[in-house]
């Protein structure tokens, strides 16, 4: 996700998220140690996961607005 040039479609932003959330949990499943302790770190990562990607759709939304803004001004 850090090589994500904004703004994007959000649609694109989803797919994005979408397959790298997979490959960090499929990393994860990899490596991951004791049942217990692995779920909870599931859990911990998801959230992890989507507060990062809620960070980039407000970093999204904000550069979007940006170039509407300079758009109708004309700069």
């Amino acid at each position: 996700m850090t090589k994500v040039i904004l703004p994007i479609h959000e649609k694109s932003l989803q797919s994005i998220h979408e397959a790298s959330r997979a490959e960090s949990l499929k990393s994860f499943d990899q490596q991951h140690f004791g049942r217990h302790h692995a779920k909870k770190s599931v859990e911990t990562l998801d959230e992890d996961i989507e507060k990062m990607f809620k960070n980039f759709v407000m970093a999204n939304q904000y550069q979007s607005s940006k170039l509407c803004e300079a758009l109708y001004v004309g700069k």
